[in-house]
């Protein structure tokens, strides 16, 4: 499997190749040359649908060239040019105007790169994103392991992936993962998650951190099977008149946040989507919830060391928000951390609903490891 640089290489590559065929394209149209004019008389939209196709093929080259839009760029791209296909096999034929075929083939050629492209980012296709993805398919080689990969079929009932064997330094020897009640794996447990060899610390760390994220958002998905809208959309007075969609939008929010700033390297919290379909529509925001753990899977353990930087408001102070320098990894750690504390605010506004729950949501891991007597500190 190539690894992310490579798939992100390959990628931008067909990219550019699409957005390139149709930028050259544009001069003729809005200049109106006597070949498009002829094309598009022999169709029957002149100049109106010139005009027209020029404009969208405009928009389709600024969205291939814009990183996490380059999917929608290329599925307008395919659109246009199945067009331009049948209108040259119906009315225009392959070769206009003596060219050749060189129309033909161009336009097979931006259908043909845009076509993988989509392939490429196809998780980030709303709602049908994570209904196509499968992490043995996706371009980044060593992807986070599925829960199935541990012997189970819910990720939270997983163990984390590398444990340091209680008492021992960092140095000492990783044992492997296990499940409940179960002996230690052999060595060949890394074989068995697609891995060739036993990882070193950082890619220890890095595993567990994603499969972290992973089980934070199962839990998120395990929570919205749970509750009814009415629940999950019904604010509560006494939490300041917050609902239980209002705190899983926000979890989310910084999810999204955060895997947007892979393809620019900067992380923005004070601009977040605020989508409020996300606090009202249980069913919408499993389909997000979905997309992001889907496109977590995808993110191989060494981009966590990704420098990137980090923009949050931290002051009610006037003034421009600070920012730091962090990395994906420190990023994503925030992002599990605190979902764990809002999980718990949500606990608690659902038990005050009489809602059920799913077992230990919203309960701190250091808790679930460390269970102290009622009362203690």
């Amino acid at each position: 499997m190539p690894s992310c640089k490579l798939h992100a290489t390959v990628s931008w590559i067909f990219q550019s190749v699409a957005a390139a065929i149709l930028l050259q394209t544009l001069f003729f149209k809005f200049t109106g040359a006597a070949e498009s004019k002829y094309i598009f008389t022999t169709l029957g939209v002149e100049p109106w649908g010139r005009i027209a196709t020029g404009t969208l093929e405009l928009l389709a080259t600024v969205l291939l060239l814009r990183g996490r839009w380059a999917v929608f760029g290329a599925l307008l791209a395919i659109g246009l040019m199945f067009g331009a296909i049948v209108s040259h096999l119906t009315k225009l034929e392959l070769v206009v105007q003596d060219d050749g075929g060189l129309l033909f083939a161009l336009a097979v050629t931006v259908f043909g790169a845009s076509v993988i492209v989509v392939w490429l980012h196809r998780f980030r296709i709303p709602y049908v994103g994570a209904l196509l993805f499968t992490s043995n398919q996706e371009g980044c080689s060593n992807p986070t392991p599925s829960p199935e990969a541990f012997g189970g079929s819910n990720p939270v009932s997983t163990r984390p992936i590398a444990v340091l064997n209680p008492g021992s330094s960092s140095s000492d020897k990783m044992i492997p993962p296990t499940l409940d009640n179960s002996p230690t794996r052999p060595e060949s447990v890394w074989q068995s998650l697609g891995v060739e060899a036993v990882p070193d610390e950082h890619d220890l760390h890095a595993r567990r951190i994603l499969a972290a994220a992973l089980e934070i958002l199962d839990q998120g998905e395990r929570l919205l099977g749970a509750l009814d809208p009415e629940t999950f959309a019904s604010r509560v007075p006494v939490a300041f008149n917050a609902s239980i969609g209002g705190h899983y939008r926000h979890c989310l929010d910084h999810f999204t946040s955060l895997l947007r700033g892979l393809d620019t390297d900067r992380v923005d919290y004070d601009h977040r989507e605020r989508d409020p379909r996300l606090e009202n529509e249980p069913g919408f925001a499993l389909n997000l919830t979905r997309q992001v753990r889907a496109q977590l899977q995808q993110v191989s353990p060494d981009r966590l060391a990704t420098r990137i930087t980090a923009r949050c408001e931290v002051s009610y102070a006037h003034g421009d928000s600070p920012v730091t320098q962090s990395t994906f990894g420190r990023e994503l750690v925030y992002a599990i951390a605190h979902s764990i504390h809002h999980y718990a605010l949500i606990s608690v506004m659902a038990r005050l609903q009489n809602a059920t729950l799913p077992p230990n949501f919203g309960v701190a891991p250091s808790t679930v490891a460390h269970p102290q007597p009622f009362g203690s500190r």
